[in-house]
């Protein structure tokens, strides 16, 4: 998921109810965010979603064994569906804790069309939560919408995720080890699973949280950012890293971590023989330029989807047999 910060999407009120007896139940408000109309001529863009999951924090003032939410379209000048919406307990801004998700419903059902210029409430929803405790909300916009009701001041981040009903989703997240052999594990022991991303996989494994964190291997043994890679009688490096990062990684499902190892073959292939073969032509040298102006082409493609883009340090290699 992505981070958002300069509204509030979907203007929420929240009610509780009280703990207390029958004489005591009725519903009070314990939170809000007024709604705005978007500015007409606004310098920035109104904020546009399809087949997306918005999810975000509210802290309560006071608690209660029930919630009711209010969600606004009063500022809409077309209906505006909610395909689906949950309430759980949050761990940060985008991950909730596994098992605490429940489901709001409208009118009984877990979708609801809301009409221009209108509010809806949702069904109470037995939901006890503390006073001062925080909740997550989160919204399923299965149809394309921009957001003309809003707040315009939002001091938490909001998430909004790649595609999709995230609604249900806890606290997962997927980390993409992208590169070339350091990543694909070219001399590591056959049949051992002994490469860098399955030592991740194994040291994940014994914290807290490593059950919730994916790690998918995306390297490809000899492959260079910047140059495609084939050897007649050898066999294909594949294409550039620069060419095959949206597919093979932006392209993942739930991909949130990028970890990028990549651009020593650039700077050794060049003039390197294998089989009597140049790996790449002498005259395909790269520079220094050339190789960071490509990791913040890659930067700035992983940040527009959300993603977090980690980069390692190319390893020393003078003097070593390439490949």
């Amino acid at each position: 998921m992505r981070c958002l910060r300069n509204c509030a999407l979907g203007c929420f009120l929240l009610f509780v109810c009280p703990l207390a007896g029958a004489a005591q139940n009725a519903w009070i408000a314990t939170w809000a965010a007024s709604p705005q109309p978007a500015a007409p001529n606004g310098k920035k863009p109104l904020l546009t979603i399809e087949d997306q999951t918005v999810r975000e924090r509210v802290r309560l003032s006071i608690g209660g064994a029930r919630i009711c939410i209010r969600l606004s379209n009063e500022y809409g000048a077309v209906p505006l569906v909610i395909g689906s919406a949950t309430v759980a307990v949050p761990t940060d801004a985008s991950s909730v804790r596994p098992g605490s998700i429940q489901t709001v419903t409208f009118a009984g059902r877990n979708s609801v069309t809301i009409p221009a210029g209108a509010p809806i409430l949702s069904d109470p929803l037995a939901f006890a939560v503390a006073a001062g405790a925080e909740i997550s909300i989160s919204l399923y916009f299965p149809k394309r919408v921009a957001a003309p009701t809003l707040h315009g001041l939002a001091l938490k981040r909001a998430v909004i995720s790649q595609h999709g009903d995230q609604t249900g989703a806890p606290s997962q997240r997927l980390v993409v080890a992208f590169g070339d052999s350091i990543i694909d594990g070219d001399g590591s022991t056959v049949d051992a699973d002994r490469n860098w991303p399955s030592d991740l996989i194994r040291r994940l494994a014994k914290t807290p949280e490593g059950s919730k964190v994916a790690v998918v291997n995306a390297g490809i043994a000899g492959n260079r950012l910047l140059s495609d890679g084939f050897i007649a009688g050898v066999g294909s490096f594949g294409v550039s890293g620069l060419a095959r990062f949206d597919q093979d990684v932006l392209g993942l499902p739930g991909v949130t971590h990028i970890v990028l190892l990549e651009g020593v073959n650039d700077i050794g292939f060049p003039g390197a023989k294998l089989g009597g073969s140049y790996l790449a032509d002498p005259a395909e040298v790269r520079g220094p330029e050339e190789l960071i102006d490509a990791y913040r082409q890659l930067i700035s493609r992983a940040h527009a989807e959300g993603v977090k883009l980690i980069g390692a340090t190319i390893t020393p290699f003078e003097g070593v047999d390439i490949p």
